[in-house]
């Protein structure tokens, strides 16, 4: 199956760890983008500190958790590549017209 959104994947594994009451959470796979996130939250305080296991394969992190988060997730445009087509073409269009 293919993942859509990694980042999505890892708040909403820490948000359920977090409601159950874990102190721990392992997440995988791991990206750039979701190490970058996770440091901004331990410098907010929302996490205390993780760890990036490297398997050879896409990595794995485990992060402590605070009890700290109420809920948290990402916001994303589900049609962007259709609005980037769609202004790709106006764009064109217009060339056309004023030329």
């Amino acid at each position: 199956m293919v993942r859509i959104s990694v980042l999505n994947d890892t708040l909403k594994a820490m948000y359920n760890a977090e409601k159950r009451g874990k102190r721990q959470v392992l997440v995988r796979p791991v990206s750039k983008v979701v190490i970058k996130f996770l440091q901004v939250m331990q410098k907010h305080g929302y996490i205390n500190e993780f760890e990036y296991i490297d398997d050879h394969r896409s990595g794995k992190i485990v992060v402590e958790l605070n009890g700290r988060i109420n809920k948290c997730g990402v916001i994303r445009s589900l049609h962007m590549s259709m609005h980037l087509r769609s202004r790709h073409i106006l764009c064109i269009s217009f060339v056309i017209r004023s030329a």
